[in-house]
């Protein structure tokens, strides 16, 4: 978000300010990252090989690699990655959860928010299908 408001700011102090918010952001997310890694509680994602070909995409057809009534084409890279953090980021957002429900103490609040596990295991059931549906 710093980027996006540095490209709205003229004055010289604001954007080094947003300069500066965005180096540390960085820095603490490479920090985060590798130590999260390093436990194993952050999955990488799916490698993929680097093509030795380069293919154009020629048709808008290509689109349609979703739809059951078209043939299905492979995933590309960036839907991959998609899909991963998909399931990532719902996988967290169930942790989440579980740890603000465990430490509720009003039961409605709890249930409430135990009923937000729901959504996000149906999202990862999705992703996951659609992952094994093209065999990664």
């Amino acid at each position: 978000m710093y980027t996006i408001n540095m490209n709205m700011a003229y004055h010289d102090d604001v954007i080094r300010l947003y300069k500066g918010l965005t180096t540390v952001t960085q820095k603490i997310y490479k920090k985060a990252t590798q130590y999260l890694l390093k436990k194993g509680i952050l999955v990488p994602p799916p490698k993929v090989t680097m093509p030795k070909t380069i293919e154009f995409i020629n048709s808008k057809q290509y689109m349609g690699g979703f739809n059951p009534f078209n043939s299905k084409r492979a995933l590309n890279d960036i839907e991959l990655g998609f899909l991963h953090h998909g399931i990532e980021t719902n996988n967290i957002g169930m942790q989440l959860i579980t740890g603000f429900a465990q430490c509720a103490q009003n039961k409605e609040v709890r249930k409430y928010l135990e009923k937000g596990k729901d959504p996000a295991k149906k999202q990862i059931k999705i992703f996951q299908e659609i992952l094994l549906d093209h065999d990664i």
